[in-house]
Formats: C-alpha cells, sequence, structure tokens
C-alpha cells in the first residue's frame, strides 16, 4: 500500500508539473505574440523583454519610491507602481535590493496608509504621460550600455521636470526580466485571465470572438456574413496626400494595421507578410461598414481576407487616412487607363493620315 501511495504522489506531482509549464508556456506565447521559439527561451530565461525600473527620490520632507516595468521589444510601459509620502520610511527603501522585494515595501507601505493620496496620482499620471517612445527609446540605449550615471540624470530631470520637485535626490537601479517573471511574480501588474491565454478550452468558435458582441446594429454590414474573426486596428494617416475621414465610404480601399497582440494577430500578420522584427506592419482592406458616433468619431469594418475583418474606433473626425493605391472604389473612373488612351488615339490618328497620305501619293 506504502509503494502505492508513494507511485500515485508521484504521478500527481509529475502531473502538476506538466500543467504548471503548459501554462507557462501559454503566458510565454502570449507575451511573444505566438512566437513559440521565443516562448521556449523566455522560460528557460534566455529571453528577457521587460526592464524594471527601480527608483526612489526625496525633496524637503516629500519622499516618493516607483517601480516602472519596460518592454524595450514593444517599446512600452506595461506597468507602473509607487508611493508619495511624508514617512522617512519611504526613504529607507533600497534599490539597490532585488526588484521583488522592492515592489513588496512599496505594497506594505501603502496599506499603512502612510501616503499622500493627491501626489500619488500626480506622480502616476507624470510618469505614464511622461513616459513616452522617445523616452522610451533614450532609456533603452542607456540600459543596454549599463550607464547608470546616465539612467540618474535622466530622472533626476524628469522628477523635476515633470513632478516639480526642486533640489530633489533621485536614486535608480534596474534588473532586467521577462514578462513571464512579471507575470508570475509581480504584486502590483494586472494578470492575465483565462480568457486571454485560452487556458479554458471549453469556448466554442464564436465566444472566441468577442468583438462579434459589438454588432449591436441588426443592418450591420457583417450581419449575416461569414464571420470568423474580427480584430482591433487603427487607420494609417497621411496628413498630405490622404483622403478626408469624412469622405470615406463603403467599397474604399484604405491601409490600416492590426493593433491587437495575440497569436491570431500575428498569425494573420506574418500571412500578410506584415509582422517584421515583433511589429505589425500595414496591410490593405476594404471598408464594409462606417458609421458616425454621437461621442465623436467613426466606428468602422474593414475586411482584408474572407471572413476576417479588422474593427476601428477612431475618435478624430479631422484626418487623412492613407488609401491603397492598387484597389478602386466601385463606380471610380481609372485615371491611369485615361493617361494611357490619349495618345493612344494621338497616334492611330497619325497613323491614319500617314495612310491616306501614302495612298494619295500612288493615286497621283
Amino acid at each position: 500500500m506504502q509503494e502505492n501511495s508513494s507511485n500515485d504522489e508521484s504521478l500527481k506531482n509529475a502531473m502538476e508539473g506538466f500543467t504548471d509549464q503548459a501554462k507557462k508556456f501559454e503566458i510565454a506565447s502570449y507575451y511573444t505574440h505566438g512566437d513559440q521559439d521565443n516562448a521556449r527561451k523566455m522560460i528557460a530565461g534566455s529571453y528577457k523583454d521587460l526592464y524594471v525600473i527601480k527608483g526612489k527620490f526625496s525633496s524637503s520632507s516629500v519622499y516618493g519610491a516607483f517601480l516602472i516595468f519596460i518592454n524595450t521589444v514593444n517599446m512600452n510601459v506595461v506597468n507602473f507602481y509607487g508611493i508619495v509620502s511624508h514617512s522617512f520610511s519611504v526613504d529607507e527603501l533600497k534599490t539597490t535590493r532585488d526588484w521583488k522585494p522592492f515592489e513588496a515595501e512599496i505594497k506594505r507601505i501603502l496599506s499603512m496608509s502612510e501616503h499622500d493620496d493627491v501626489l500619488c496620482n500626480h506622480m502616476k499620471e507624470a510618469m505614464t504621460t511622461g513616459i513616452n517612445l522617445q523616452f522610451i527609446t533614450n532609456m533603452k540605449r542607456l540600459l543596454e550600455q549599463n550607464d547608470q550615471i546616465g539612467i540618474n540624470h535622466v530622472f533626476q530631470k524628469f522628477t523635476q521636470d515633470r513632478l516639480g520637485f526642486q533640489n530633489v535626490k533621485v536614486g535608480v537601479d534596474f534588473n532586467q526580466i521577462s514578462s513571464l517573471e512579471m507575470e508570475l511574480n509581480s504584486v502590483s501588474s494586472r494578470k492575465l485571465s483565462d480568457k486571454d491565454l485560452k487556458l479554458d478550452g471549453a469556448a466554442d468558435e464564436k465566444n472566441d470572438l468577442d468583438d462579434i458582441k459589438a454588432l449591436d446594429d441588426e443592418k450591420d454590414a457583417l450581419s449575416g456574413k461569414d464571420v470568423k474573426l474580427v480584430l482591433n486596428g487603427s487607420l494609417i494617416l497621411a496628413p498630405i496626400k490622404g483622403k478626408d475621414i469624412s469622405t470615406l465610404a463603403v467599397g474604399d480601399r484604405v491601409k490600416v494595421k492590426i493593433i491587437d497582440k495575440n497569436p491570431k494577430s500575428v498569425s494573420l500578420a506574418k500571412a500578410f507578410n506584415a509582422y517584421e522584427d515583433g511589429k505589425m506592419l500595414p496591410i490593405a482592406g476594404r471598408i464594409v461598414s462606417i458609421k458616425n458616433v454621437p461621442q465623436g468619431g467613426y466606428k468602422i469594418f474593414i475586411i482584408v481576407a474572407k471572413g476576417i475583418f479588422i474593427k476601428i474606433e477612431e475618435d478624430e473626425d479631422r484626418i487623412k487616412i492613407l488609401m491603397d493605391d492598387l484597389g478602386l472604389q466601385d463606380g471610380s473612373k481609372d485615371t491611369s487607363k485615361q493617361g494611357i488612351n490619349i495618345p493612344l488615339v494621338i497616334i492611330l490618328v497619325m497613323i491614319f493620315f500617314a495612310l491616306i497620305g501614302v495612298i494619295v501619293f500612288f493615286v497621283k
């Protein structure tokens, strides 16, 4: 009996280990946009797509600490966690520690309510709006060069300019980790749901197409169509030679970019040769529905392949959109053919008169 019990325990542990690895692979696949090779490297610890910046500052009687997760592959901030307080306990935080205990300490001090809500919100807004693509590009270079002085200088200036603190003392360190590590170990980051990971496996095809529920109009252009997949996207702007969004109509062919980042999106982009170095490139599609939104802007559906649609919610109504030169609207005139026909007519007329001249010459 004891031997059977031991075997059962071993089998249970093996199954739990398998399930754990399978879940890690699902998470890694999500963050690598379906790239299985990179997902395996992420699990092994050789593919690290994040830098965790640990910082603290002090100015007169105000103390602050923050944790910023920057994805240097997608070039965006994926999580921010911070505190501003009048308590000296914040200043005792050590940025040289690993990011996990540093994060845990921020959480502990926040739970003690020793923080200033107004200043905390001000710091969060300043950080999330101020850390733009240009900032991340510069920071990525400094991080990869391990330029500790440069990094501290950037955040020193940022804290003074954005937060408005003068004579501020700043200290910054960083760790390089993966999105998988953040998902499994961070206490502040948003966690992926089973819906994100498709771990439940019980949903049928209709439930997988979550965006179909957004088609709230029975007369919508997609109603009754063979809809296999709906993804979120954005229009490509062309300020000089583009077409005003207000003049777009059903049948127009435009350039769009998929903004969803999941395995299905990546697979579609790769099929169009529109996925390069982890970035989505523009693809062409035809408008099948365009509606004004009462709050302003437009809701647009674009077909890019049989049964595959891109949904676009555009807030702006004074922009110009890049059109697809390879396609023409229904009923529009082909100006390129007109350009060829005019010279052709002239040449035929010249040949006609030349023939008449030859005939007259021989008759005489």
